[in-house]
């Protein structure tokens, strides 16, 4: 049988989006193992809060970018079969399918049901 080269390896694509800042990893399955072959994180800051979908969607383009652009391995992202995004604590962000626009700005792990 062949195995798989590291270039044809299936990679899959995690993103945390929590109240510090934004990571990503980025996980290879080879015949034998999973391993983990890149990660980043963004710190939000008073330009880049994280209560702001604006903030979220440019933290994850940035992560992204900066994955393609890893000198070690430049097709890191050419074969992404998933993307899973994660947020702390039930942290919600809502956007309309059709359009990726934001529906609501994101409630996270401290919202209060009771005054919205």
């Amino acid at each position: 049988s062949m195995a798989l080269s590291a270039s044809a390896a299936d990679r899959f694509v995690g993103f945390d989006l929590g109240t510090s800042g934004a990571r990503i990893s980025v996980v290879e399955k080879s015949s034998l193992s999973h391993n983990e072959v890149h990660s980043d994180a963004i710190s939000w800051d008073s330009e880049n809060r994280y209560d702001d979908p604006n903030a979220w969607n440019n933290a994850i383009h940035k992560l992204l970018s900066r994955a393609a652009a890893t000198a070690s391995k430049p097709d890191l992202l050419s074969t992404v079969k998933s993307i899973c995004v994660s947020g702390t604590s039930a942290s919600c962000l809502l956007v309309d399918s059709r359009t990726g626009e934001v529906t609501r700005h994101p409630r996270m792990y401290d919202f209060d049901v009771t005054t919205d």
